[in-house]
């Protein structure tokens, strides 16, 4: 994870500790979407892909190994 700073002028690693909603997207080009200027398209059930429409959270903690699976249901 990364976080960008300064209008993106610096960026730093890891995120502060606290709660946080979690979006998750999978972006996949299908062969119809050829031309460049057609972005790829999320794969993914529309719930997860805002932390507005996600119920997915996750605590980062100073001490903790941070890691989070988050299994998706369609």
């Amino acid at each position: 994870m990364k976080i960008n700073l300064d209008m993106g002028k610096t960026a730093k690693l890891g995120l502060p500790p606290g709660d946080y909603k979690v979006a998750i997207t999978k972006l996949q080009a299908t062969p119809e979407q050829s031309a460049p200027n057609i972005p790829p398209k999320n794969v993914l059930p529309p719930k997860y892909a805002t932390t507005d429409a996600s119920e997915l959270s996750a605590k980062v903690t100073v001490d903790g190994e941070n890691r989070f699976e988050f299994p998706l249901a369609k």
